[in-house]
């Protein structure tokens, strides 16, 4: 039987045809390693398009352009795309961009496809009930929802040998997107089991890259005094100024150690005409860079002992995704747990289809609680989500609306309130 295996993560979608023993990846439309879920909607041809290409337009915002779509497809938020000139829900883009199209002609069958689905543990509930919905609509037979990233490879490593029986604990710390997961594992019998696991926003990428990021954004908050502290808002400018930040990187690598580099006119994504010219300097990356990684994986460190393990019962360290190439961080970190080299290991993002469809036979029904459990918890969560937001949304807009009363822009105070009656 023929299965498709299908990996969710927020920016990208990885999948695997297995046939038997065979393992084919997606062969893609526009020839792209993997989906990705960078999009953009080109009013001009009506056509919607998805590729690595629209990821920077789409993280600074402009328009017709779309990412973080799982952040985007609950309906009360009301975010929407337009084709033909016509409003259409965030949940169709993926139909309209032909991802599901080029799903099926990678499959090479028009018929009800079988299909293994993991989701990257920050998407949220409502918004995996929505896609799984949304597969169902496209004729996607799912017949399971598989386990985390970081199960599906230590199943994978075990079974290549990398990870044996008499290994005890694993730790795995995981970048396949801008957020650093780092969990501990259980081996017993080839059984896993999650120890402890957490994340640390906006800290899965290189940390040279971090720390530049993060030098500009304190620079600018000295002059501009612009953010307000909230995480989400500290997190949205970082990710929408580390698309430049590989250009500082050559600047300040062509310059002296000593030398302040002037780095350009630079804005806040939300504060866009107001820009700052931001000099740096090289020592102060370089400082910071080594204190990010001293904060990180005293981090992991810390929660490994909070969760009762001894450092010398890590047996094994996997490191997931590409940003580990730059060693500083993993020979850190190796290096204050103790494991030795032999039982390091990285796996690349190229690996992910093999390591997303290790599993090619479930049990028949394995997971049947689980699913009811999982889209009982998802309607309710999509209850209490929608609840919050649009009371939130509804006392900004009434506040927005009074203001515009008392300074006498009684149009704007009328659509306001118009505004909040709809929402109502």
């Amino acid at each position: 039987m023929r299965i498709l295996s299908l990996y969710i993560d927020k920016w990208y979608i990885v999948g695997t045809i297995m046939d038997g023993a065979n393992r084919t990846p997606l062969s893609l439309s526009n020839a792209e390693d993997r989906i990705w879920l960078y999009f953009y909607s080109n009013s001009t041809t009506n056509a919607v398009k998805y590729s690595l290409s629209y990821k920077d337009e789409a993280l600074a915002g402009e328009k017709g352009y779309y990412a973080d779509v799982f952040e985007l497809l609950p309906d009360y938020k009301e975010y929407h795309y337009e084709k033909y000139g016509a409003r259409k829900k965030m949940s169709e883009i993926f139909t309209d961009a032909e991802i599901f199209s080029d799903i099926r002609k990678s499959y090479g069958d028009d018929s009800k496809i079988p299909v293994y689905v993991s989701f990257s543990e920050d998407i949220d509930l409502v918004a995996r009930g929505i896609f799984l919905e949304t597969l169902k609509n496209e004729r996607f037979d799912v017949l399971q929802y598989t386990l985390p990233i970081e199960n599906l490879v230590l199943e994978y490593l075990i079974r290549h040998g990398k990870i044996a029986d008499h290994d005890q604990k694993v730790l795995v710390v995981n970048a396949c997107n801008e957020n650093l997961r780092y969990s501990i594992y259980d081996l017993h019998s080839n059984a896993l089991s999650v120890v402890s696991q957490k994340c640390e926003p906006g800290y899965g990428v290189d940390n040279r890259i971090q720390a530049i990021v993060e030098e500009v954004m304190e620079y600018m908050q000295a002059d501009t005094h612009f953010l307000t502290g909230a995480n989400d808002e500290w997190q949205e400018e970082m990710l929408y100024l580390s698309q430049f930040a590989n250009l500082w990187l050559k600047k300040i690598d062509s310059s002296s150690d000593t030398a302040p580099v002037a780095l350009g006119n630079i804005h806040f994504k939300k504060q866009a005409n107001n820009e700052v010219p931001v000099v740096v300097s090289a020592y102060n990356l370089n400082d910071r860079t080594k204190n990010i990684i001293g904060k990180l994986t005293g981090k992991i460190v810390e929660m490994i002992r909070e969760s009762g393990v001894l450092l010398h019962q890590i047996s094994n360290i996997v490191f997931l995704g590409d940003v580990f190439s730059n060693r500083a961080f993993t020979d850190s970190l190796q290096q204050k747990i103790g494991v030795a080299s032999d039982n390091v290991t990285h796996i690349s993002e190229q690996l992910l289809p093999e390591t997303v469809a290790v599993y090619d036979k479930w049990e028949k029904d394995a997971f049947d609680d689980e699913k009811k459990k999982f889209l009982e918890t998802a309607r309710n969560k999509y209850t209490q989500d929608r609840k919050k937001y649009v009371e939130q949304q509804t006392q900004e807009l009434k506040e927005k609306a009074q203001a515009a009363e008392e300074d006498g822009r009684l149009q704007d105070a009328l659509d306001g309130y118009e505004q909040v009656l709809r929402i109502d």
